[in-house]
This record gives C-alpha cells, sequence and structure tokens, in this order.
C-alpha cells in the first residue's frame, strides 16, 4: 500500500514542473495556447504548482478536441496550495468555493430532511428515493456493507448552464453561503453526479492523475456514495478473484466538519474515516486493531499497521493499494452532524 504521496515515498514531486516539461508536450499552436497555457517557449513561464492541475487538465481538453471549456473546468477545480502538491495525502479545498458551498447546501438541507446526525435515532429508510431525479438506492449485502449509492440521472446540460450561471455571477464567496437555497439542480445526487461525469471520468482527469501519480490507469468504476450517521458502513474483505487488479483510489469526500464550541471531540475523529489494512489469513483482517489506529504497532510492523483517512469536506485522498490491501469506512456514529457523502472511484493499474 502506498499513500500519495509523502516526500520520503516520492522524491520527484518538488519538481514538477521540470518534470512535467520533460515528460509532457506543452507545444501546441498560440492558437490553442491564447487564454488556455502559459507560453510554453518561455522558462519564466513554467507552470507553477499551484495550477498544475487546471493547466494540464485544459491543455489535454484542448488536444483531445473535448467540449469542455476553460471556464467550465475552472468552475469545478480550485487553485491548488503548492505545499499539498508534496504531501498528497490528501487534497483539501479540492473544488471551487462556489461549487463546494453549494453541495454543502444541499447535503444539509437532505440531511435536515431525513432527520439524520445529532444524535437522532435514524429511520432505517432514510434517504431512500426512487424518484429518477434524486434516486438513492441501498447497497448490500449487510454482513459487507450498507449504504446508499446515486442511481438517478446526472444533471442535464441545461441544468448545468443554469447552476454555472448561477456560481460564475456569485464571484464574492461570501455571496454562496451555507443555509442558502442553492440553484437547480439542488439535489445533492444530481450535483454530485456531475462532479462523477463530467470531472473524475473524463480522459483529461485520468491524464492529470497519471501525471502526479506516475501511474497510468487502465479503467476505472466509479460511484455516488452517501452514509448515513447511526445506520451506514463497510467490511474490509479481500477480493474473491484469482488475481486482483492493483487499485488507485480516488475518494472527493464531502461533510460536515466544522468544529463547534461545546463539542467533546472534533467531528468525524471517531467515525466515518477510510482505513486501510493488509489482509491476514482468513481474508478479513483485524479491524478491532484498525479502530485504534494501529497505536500498538512497532517499528518492524509500520508498513502493516491500518492507515486512517478521515472524513474531510471538500478533499480529494489518492491511495495506491495491492492485491493485499483491504479497505472499509468506519459506521458513522449517529452523533455526526449529517451524512459522509463521496464520488468513490477505483482505477485499475496494469500489474508489474
Amino acid at each position: 500500500m502506498r499513500i500519495l504521496a509523502r516526500p520520503t515515498q516520492c522524491q520527484t514531486y518538488p519538481f514538477w514542473p521540470q518534470q512535467l516539461i520533460s515528460k509532457y508536450d506543452w507545444a501546441l499552436t498560440s492558437k490553442e495556447c491564447e487564454g488556455v497555457l502559459l507560453d510554453p517557449t518561455s522558462d519564466a513561464d513554467i507552470v507553477p504548482n499551484d495550477r498544475i492541475l487546471k493547466e494540464t487538465v485544459i491543455h489535454e481538453v484542448h488536444r483531445s478536441g473535448e467540449s469542455m471549456t476553460y471556464s467550465e473546468i475552472e468552475s469545478l477545480v480550485a487553485e491548488l496550495d503548492p505545499d499539498m502538491l508534496h504531501a498528497f495525502d490528501q487534497l483539501q479545498s479540492f473544488l471551487t468555493a462556489q461549487w463546494a458551498s453549494a453541495i454543502d447546501t444541499a447535503t444539509r438541507a437532505a440531511d435536515s430532511a431525513d432527520q439524520l446526525g445529532h444524535g437522532k435515532v435514524p429511520a432505517y429508510t432514510a434517504g431512500y428515493s426512487t424518484d429518477d431525479s434524486n434516486h438513492w438506492t441501498p447497497q448490500g449485502p449487510l454482513f459487507l456493507q450498507r449504504y446508499l449509492r446515486y442511481t438517478g440521472a446526472a444533471p442535464a446540460a441545461s441544468e448545468v448552464l443554469k447552476l454555472q450561471s448561477s456560481l460564475t455571477d456569485a464571484k464574492d464567496v461570501n455571496t454562496t453561503k451555507a443555509g442558502a437555497t442553492p440553484p437547480a439542480p439542488s439535489s445533492p445526487g444530481r450535483l454530485l453526479a456531475h462532479v462523477q461525469t463530467a470531472l473524475v471520468q473524463s480522459p483529461a482527469f485520468v491524464k492529470w492523475l497519471s501525471l502526479a501519480t506516475g501511474v497510468s490507469p487502465t479503467g476505472s468504476r466509479s460511484e455516488v456514495r452517501r452514509l448515513r450517521p447511526g445506520l451506514d458502513y463497510t467490511l474490509a474483505h479481500q477480493a474473491t478473484t484469482s488475481s486482483p487488479p492493483i487499485i488507485l483510489d480516488a475518494v472527493l469526500c464531502f461533510c460536515d466538519d466544522v468544529s463547534q464550541e461545546g463539542d467533546d471531540e472534533a467531528p468525524w475523529s471517531a467515525s466515518g474515516f477510510e482505513c486501510y489494512m493488509r489482509a491476514v489469513a482468513d481474508g478479513v483482517g483485524d479491524v478491532a486493531a484498525a479502530a485504534f489506529n494501529g497505536e500498538d504497532s512497532t517499528d518492524e510492523d509500520d508498513d502493516a499497521a491500518p492507515v486512517q483517512i478521515g472524513a474531510q469536506n471538500n478533499t480529494l485522498s489518492l491511495v495506491v493499494r495491492d492485491t493485499s490491501t483491504m479497505k472499509f469506512v468506519k459506521f458513522v456514529s449517529c452523533r455526526e452532524r449529517g451524512s459522509r457523502w463521496d464520488v468513490n472511484v477505483e482505477y485499475t493499474l496494469p500489474n508489474p
């Protein structure tokens, strides 16, 4: 298992601009570069780290002839802190503030309507819906997992344009505060489905992942999940196939993680986290050890110690796991303020 990418594990990451220049053809025509990329012929205009994602995605979109425009990409992906690229466990504030706020407003409204979180006893069918515009389906079997998967339609292009227009007009982040009514599509499922289809499933995003991580995905599967407080979880188990592939996990998480006065503990510190652990002989793993974050592990077994990735709002986590690594999401406590929502993507990698 490899968390992407601590500096000790990926020594080349601090040299990203030069590495990308050598690995990638930036020589576009002047027309393609205009308003899209910095001047590729000037050393003074090497793309800085905090723009590497956006510029790379835009570059790839223009080369492939896709219809996604600069403004559409810019509306989804926020500028990245250069320091985050050197410690690549989790990329915080991943989507722009406007998009993150729209998703935050929609998810809070859904949790409030379903009476979830804040210690409330949840209804077993909370969040179930068969409406095509907001269709959530329970996933099982219960001895392995329970959560809701969005199976409704992604928003139509006209809805996205309307939403994008509203968000673009709100250039001051303070005009898109939590609690305000977001523009259509207001369903959290439809909002996250748009992120799923327009961003993480796009060839441009896969190209960026390849450049960022040094691995080249050969396929993928993705889903939009809702793990409800007091109800949902996934359990660690090994793949049943004889030769399971190596996986790059990309999980874009959303949750209410703001600490408030009077909190006994930080939100999401003891539940709803994603955990990676080595499989043992029975193919199940020591979940109890994982729950305690491997506190008793020694230097000799650090590689086998469970790794926890806490739920954080608007945060992308990247993890490469091999065939002997399992993962699970810890049961979400009813004391959390709401659900854990995420876009969960598994990219298959070629076996070494």
